[in-house]
């Protein structure tokens, strides 16, 4: 581990990586040039013969070397304490995880699950089980024994009218276009006004009159039945009346309007074309077409497809959670499977980030033992040429020491596998990959285990079902004491509304 007196790192945060060309022969010879400094002062014989101390320019050299070494060593105690400080995070505890927070995580997250969603899907059922207490209620007090029918898309049924009431306006554009100032524009105008009327009035006999002959009370059969009569004395009337106006359109388009209901009154029958007969027909296709549309606009008994769909809304909804429920109880199960899986690949990964540290301490080993290798020789050779320049020119004896050896400057640098604890680091990555043996089967046990549990989501989502069904019929039924308790006098009259109600 790193050692006590190993700079902070506030200090060697910012100490560069030396580098191999920053201590060299050359980088001597720009910095102090040996062997000019050696002719100098070989002419002025410094130094002094009996001097025993190395010259300026050999102390120049070794604080050159010494200021390199120190840059070595600082990279050094910094890189070696980045490295352990890394393992030491990575390495995986001793102690095999076991899983045990994860395997009983689902049972709290189902607990706390179902107490959020229970009321809501409670209400729902409540909703539910209310639309389909007044739909059995409405079936019994109208005899129906049938399921209801109506559209399944309203818009394309609706579509199927428009496209009727555009095609009327078309055909009969034709035939009032003669008598009109502006041609087909004003023909087409004119008769979609006509097709306009002939269709919302056939509609809507259609959807409110027609569907009244299914009633079980006479009295809007009666009503139903007159409303139809007049309807389609009225309906025909019109189309007649049209296929008049059309007459006299042509004849003088200026009187036409004038002149129309005093030749309908005189001779209903009596159409003077062809074209205008047709207006007649089309109307009378267009208006039957219209009021069978109407009829099936909702279900063919008043008020029953109303009743029908607002049950399937409030059972689509309930289903929809419900749905919902069992998805997200699965997924809890998965949610926790996962988290198993990505703490293992998680372990796995400290362990590649451990040999990723291992391998990059053998790189700094390498590359530091190489720059401490360079150092002597560099020495040597510079404090070499610095003495032979010197000996050459200087006239008095050269100092003893001239003959001794260049220093071993770099004998104290120590950058090697020791220094950064390699052994420590094999060690700390062999015993996380033998935790890891464990973890891999308590991770494969508990897996297991949640797989099994997941089996019994079915089991847990009916047990919420049958409290949800029961709870909501007891507050349906708490509705129904309370409106009774409420209402003592008006049952009889309640149902009688609720009879005609439609």
């Amino acid at each position: 581990m790193p050692d006590e007196n190993e700079p902070s790192n506030k200090d060697i945060i910012l100490v560069p990586k030396p580098s191999s060309s920053a201590f060299t022969i050359d980088a001597v010879n720009d910095a102090l040039s040996p062997s000019k400094s050696g002719e100098n002062d070989g002419h002025l014989n410094i130094p002094d013969h009996q001097q025993e101390k190395l010259s300026d320019t050999e102390k120049n050299i070794l604080a050159m070397a010494d200021e390199h070494i120190t840059n070595i060593r600082d990279y050094a105690s910094l890189r070696k304490k980045e490295i352990h400080e890394d393992i030491n995070a990575q390495a995986i505890p001793s102690q095999a995880d076991d899983f045990y927070t994860v395997r009983n995580a689902p049972e709290l997250d189902i607990n706390k699950y179902k107490d959020e969603c229970e009321q809501e899907l409670v209400n729902l059922k409540a909703e539910e089980q209310e639309a389909l207490r007044d739909l059995r209620l409405f079936r019994a007090q109208h005899k129906l024994q049938r399921s209801a029918h109506y559209p399944s898309s309203m818009i394309n049924h609706l579509a199927f009218i428009l496209l009727f009431l555009l095609g009327e306006s078309i055909a009969n554009m034709y035939f009032f276009a003669a008598g009109s100032e502006l041609g087909f524009l004003g023909g087409f105008f004119q008769a979609t006004l006509v097709s306009l009327a002939n269709v919302a009035f056939s509609y809507v006999i259609g959807m409110y009159a027609l569907t009244h002959f299914h009633h079980v009370n006479y009295l809007k059969k009666t009503v139903a039945a007159l409303a139809f009569t007049c309807f389609s004395v009225s309906i025909f009337g019109f189309h007649l009346l049209v296929g008049h106006y059309r007459d006299l359109l042509i004849k003088d388009a200026t009187t036409a309007a004038n002149k129309v209901w005093e030749k309908f009154l005189s001779n209903p029958f009596g159409l003077e074309t062809m074209e205008s007969a047709l207006v007649l027909m089309i109307g009378t296709v267009i208006a039957i077409i219209a009021l069978v549309k109407g009829y099936h606009h909702d279900d063919v008994y008043p008020g029953y497809g109303k009743l029908d769909k607002n049950h399937k809304v409030k059972e689509e909804k309930y289903i929809k959670k419900s749905n919902e429920m069992k998805s997200a109880l699965h997924n809890i199960y998965k949610k926790h499977i996962t988290s198993i899986d990505l703490k293992v690949a998680d372990y796995e990964n400290r362990i590649k980030k451990m040999k990723n540290d291992l391998i990059k301490t053998e790189e700094e080993i390498s590359s530091l033992e190489s720059l401490k290798k360079n150092i002597n020789p560099v020495v040597k050779a510079s404090i070499s040429a610095y003495r032979n320049a010197n000996n050459k020119i200087r006239t008095e004896k050269a100092p003893p020491y001239f003959n001794d050896n260049a220093p071993d400057v770099a004998k104290n640098l120590i950058v090697d596998a020791n220094y950064f604890q390699k052994q420590q680091i094999q060690k700390a990555i062999s015993d996380s990959e033998n935790t890891m043996k464990n973890i891999y089967a308590n991770a494969k046990k508990c897996t297991q285990i949640l797989t099994d549990q997941s089996r019994n989501v079915s089991t847990i989502i009916d047990e919420i079902i049958q409290n949800t069904d029961k709870t909501a019929k007891r507050i349906v039924a708490q509705a129904i004491a309370s409106a009774k308790t409420s209402q003592p006098d008006n049952r009889h009259k309640h149902k009688n509304k609720d009879t005609e109600n439609v």
